[in-house]
């Protein structure tokens, strides 16, 4: 069964001041994070302020701070929110395919992905264009290693078969190339293809890199390629 990329248990993010876990604290900050897609593609990162945010959430400045110590902290925590909606996607569509042909999926899941990421496009482009450079950094690296876990919890047959050291190095290099893939389509000034068009271009290269690292098999016996069913993925 699909279940959430975040968990109850995890560490809050770096100058997050505290989670929150009763249901009406858990309401304002949702609409604290939901508040920062609305602010930030008004505004851009550098023009946001704590005062925007609360009045889009209707949320109390004192307690905007109750949770958060800046705004860098509230556009991490968002930007996360963000990729464990995305994550959480591709994990529902892995749990629906039980016994599946995971590079048959391949296409639809990376159409999920397309398709939410395009949806938060406009208030991801205007924060990663003025972002600092260590902050970009980091939305990068978390995006990068939750990522990496996920495909890892994917467990195909020829991930298995791989030295665990093989199959890291291999795995962070393919993230790599899609989150580079999918900075690039949110960064460009062009209008985007649709999701179907960057789904088929972005599928056509991770298969083509599963198949040559040995991640998935050029041909199985019996004409089978099939993957047991994907746990979600571990935090």
């Amino acid at each position: 069964m699909a279940g959430k990329t975040a968990e109850a248990g995890e560490k809050p993010i770096k100058n997050q001041r505290r989670k929150p876990y009763q249901a009406r604290a858990r309401e304002k900050y949702l609409a604290i994070l939901e508040a920062c897609t609305q602010v930030l593609s008004e505004f851009g990162y550098k023009k946001a302020t704590i005062m925007e945010l609360s009045l889009a959430s209707g949320v109390a400045i004192p307690t905007i701070y109750q949770y958060f110590a800046n705004k860098e902290a509230i556009v991490l925590a968002w930007f996360d929110s963000i990729l464990d909606k995305v994550l959480d996607s591709a994990v529902a569509m892995a749990d629906s395919l039980e016994d599946g042909d995971l590079e048959a999926q391949i296409e639809p899941m990376l159409g999920q992905v397309v398709t939410l990421i395009a949806a938060y496009r406009p208030s991801v482009q205007r924060v990663f264009i003025g972002l600092p450079t260590l902050l970009s950094s980091r939305l990068i690296t978390s995006t990068e290693e939750k990522t990496v876990r996920f495909v890892k919890s994917l467990k195909t047959p020829g991930i298995l078969a791989l030295d665990q050291q093989q199959v890291d190095r291999k795995i962070a290099l393919l993230v790599r190339c899609v989150i580079g893939y999918l900075i690039t389509m949110v960064l460009s000034e062009e209008a985007p293809a649709s999701a179907g068009d960057e789904a088929a271009e972005l599928s056509l290269l991770v298969r083509t890199y599963l198949h040559a690292s040995g991640m998935l098999p050029t041909a199985a016996a019996g004409g089978e390629r099939r993957a047991g069913r994907r746990p979600r993925p571990a935090q």
